[in-house]
């Protein structure tokens, strides 16, 4: 199986990514650990705004998560970043959480999958 591949699987460009930083797997791991602190933090201002219905708040907070998931080439995740941006500006309640539940996945796959590649 190429990287490639493998990049589609896991929801993240690593050819891109690893472009983004060099080739540096030291980088990439200092990212990786930003990206641990950070995320959790933005996903839940994003979901507190989608429990207050909160749109504002709701395609801000998105918009921040899409590109920090677009830094690091997540490209299914900041894909849904990009669609709960689009929701909130539509009011669509219920799709929200679907989407916020797609991104939690994909973020997941991702993350799971950049751990084990950068050891």
């Amino acid at each position: 199986m190429t990287t490639k591949s493998l990049s589609l699987d896991s929801g993240v460009d690593v050819p891109d990514l690893l472009e983004r930083v060099d080739h540096d797997i030291d980088l990439l791991r200092d990212m990786l650990d930003l990206f641990r602190q950070e995320f959790p933090r933005l996903l839940m201002l994003v979901q507190a705004a989608v429990n207050r219905g909160d749109s504002t708040k709701i395609q801000e907070s998105a918009h921040t998560l899409k590109g920090m998931l677009a830094g690091l080439s997540f490209t299914r995740a900041s894909e849904c970043a990009l669609e709960i941006e689009r929701l909130a500006r539509q009011n669509s309640g219920e799709q929200l959480n679907q989407e916020l539940e797609r991104l939690e996945n994909a973020v997941k796959v991702g993350q799971a999958y950049l751990e084990s590649f950068s050891r």
